[in-house]
């Protein structure tokens, strides 16, 4: 959503040309890549909290068999002993009771049958069993946070089941349609869902499940806005081509597996207490795009996993909190399950924008390229603090089921951005700073993966701002424009297939005309001279067009400065 605050009535805006140029520059900038999805694209609901993008979580949060399920067992093995070995041993201690015999296997039936019911009846009471994943995006400040919870529960019992959540929140169930990999996911389509009831209270959510079957499984998401009891706190500097950082944990709850985030590479913090104020100095290099592996690969590549790691789909369950941990990273990377309308993960192999799939049918040279966007980043941020809290936070218990505790396990995870300022000598991360479009002169430039494009008349011009630095000494800059057709893994990639049919220009402020840029073979070009298109206001324009219309594939142009941060 954007918001404009304006006099459309006074001076200049009361001139149409004026006034529709204005209306048409912030539609461009307000949609961006939305305005280049295809008319023809497929598009389908996400379903609640963006399910068919985070499928793998419904394997996640089966739960398993409990551990009281041994009782059960235990009393069978006491049945078993009794008739056998211990009524022997009585009977040669006591050889008078020989003749009693039928007598004590007749009341062992009988007080074991008993036992048997009344336990069976306990575990079946305590046999419902729930487990969730929090999903916390805090704001800038620490203090607030946006909670998506899902939750899945498993209920023996047919009949109803009430299940009550603590603080006023938006819940309901899943729907079954989102959770068949194999369905078309049309709005049509009429797959069996459980009913339910949800009353909202000040103070809590009572969400009844009215189940028609025994053993039932119930997946249900709940959205909540939660102001934080304590703060979550960081401030980075780049500086001479370190990250000197200070993450302050002020919540009432210690934190594991806490890193910092950046485009293609990240910092691990481990284990920060409650109050705890963690401090690094880090030598970060400008690192190029790992060919074909996300975030989470990459941390699980270092915790000595395997890529993409998912036991689940191997029907086997992680061992330690870390590993736990690190499946739901995948999970959040889009391994984990696949759609047939998305050919796949509908994280990675179509667009999304808020809850709206779009599957655009389009094919791009490297089908397993990873390109800028990495779902454990947040958008717009340039860095991202993520981190899983050792307790529930304040608002965030665990559900009541019957007005009972049940078992499971309740995870939670934090995301939130951080700023980075800059200090000394300037190296700023891969793909930290990328084109946005602003402006699309063509009428078959599509949108076939985020980040990715296609065209083969007109042109599409994007916009990079330079960091927010009061004083900025630039010396130069370098933008790579990546050619999906020369290089299909991504820039940086060492195999160069074809010629480049992109052209480039870009625009001097100077002379308010576009300049044609020759790349070099790396797809680079570098401006010793930015002064003349840096702009007013720190705005460096490239525009790409395909050279004799023929179809091109590109990724958004990508900046890299080298220059001093002055005080």
């Amino acid at each position: 959503m954007c918001y404009v605050a304006f006099d459309p009535a006074a001076p200049p805006l009361d001139s149409g040309d004026i006034s529709s140029g204005i209306w048409q520059t912030l539609l461009q900038r307000t949609m961006g890549d939305h305005l280049l999805i295809s008319s023809g694209a497929q598009s389908y609901d996400g379903g609640p909290g963006q399910i068919l993008t985070r499928g793998g979580l419904i394997n996640l949060l089966m739960p398993t068999i409990s551990s009281t399920h041994l009782e059960m067992f235990g009393l069978l093995i006491g049945y078993v002993l009794f008739l056998g070995p211990i009524r022997l041993w009585y009977q040669r201690q006591y050889p008078q009771t020989r003749r009693q015999s039928w007598r004590i296997i007749l009341c062992g039936i009988l007080v074991f049958s008993v036992l048997s019911y009344g336990v069976a009846a306990s575990v079946k009471a305590r046999s419902i069993m729930n487990n969730s994943v929090s999903l916390l995006q805090i704001n800038q400040d620490g203090t607030v946070a946006h909670v998506t919870t899902y939750l899945e529960m498993l209920s023996p019992e047919q009949g109803d089941v009430s299940i009550q959540l603590p603080e006023a929140n938006l819940t309901e169930p899943i729907d079954a349609q989102y959770l068949d990999s194999t369905t078309t996911l049309n709005n049509q389509t009429q797959m069996e869902s459980t009913p339910i009831t949800v009353t909202y209270n000040p103070h809590n959510t009572n969400l009844t499940l009215h189940n028609s079957k025994l053993w039932s499984m119930n997946p249900v998401i709940s959205e909540q806005d939660l102001a934080l009891q304590g703060k979550l706190s960081g401030h980075l500097t780049l500086h001479n081509h370190h990250m000197l950082g200070t993450i302050k944990n002020n919540l009432p709850t210690a934190l594991s597996d806490t890193y910092v985030l950046f485009p293609h590479t990240f910092i691990s913090l481990g284990h920060l207490e409650a109050g705890q104020t963690r401090e690094f100095d880090t030598f970060l290099k400008n690192i190029a795009p790992a060919s074909e592996q996300t975030l989470a690969e990459q941390i699980a590549s270092r915790a000595k996993l395997p890529t993409q790691y998912f036991p689940y789909q191997q029907k086997k369950q992680p061992q330690t909190d870390q590993q736990h941990h690190l499946a739901l990273l995948s999970v959040l990377s889009g391994i984990g399950n696949s759609y047939s309308a998305c050919e796949g993960s509908c994280l990675t192999h179509a667009i999304t924008s808020k809850s709206t799939i779009y599957v655009t049918g389009g094919q791009i040279p490297d089908p397993n390229l990873k390109n800028d966007y990495d779902p454990l980043l947040i958008p717009g941020a340039p860095a991202t603090l993520i981190a899983w809290a050792d307790n529930p936070l304040n608002g965030l218990q665990a559900p009541a089921v019957n007005q009972l505790t049940t078992q499971g396990q309740h995870t939670s995870f934090l995301q939130m951005p951080l700023s980075v300022d800059y200090a000394g000598s300037i190296t700023v991360p891969q793909d930290s700073i990328t084109g946005s479009i602003i402006e699309i002169t063509s009428f078959d430039a599509g949108a076939i993966l985020p980040g990715v494009y296609t065209l083969s008349t007109g042109n599409v011009t994007f916009e990079m701002p330079l960091p927010q630095i009061k004083k900025l000494d630039l010396a130069s800059f370098t933008v790579t424009i990546p050619d999906l057709l020369k290089r299909p893994a991504g820039p940086g990639s060492a195999s160069s297939l074809n010629n480049s049919n992109i052209l480039t220009r870009m625009y001097n402020w100077q002379t308010n005309t576009w300049e044609q840029i020759t790349l070099t073979p790396e797809d680079t070009f570098t401006i010793n001279k930015p002064a003349s298109y840096t702009g007013p206001y720190g705005r460096i324009l490239v525009q790409l067009a395909s050279k004799g219309s023929s179809q091109i594939y590109f990724g958004k142009p990508i900046l890299n400065l080298k220059g001093q941060a002055l005080h």
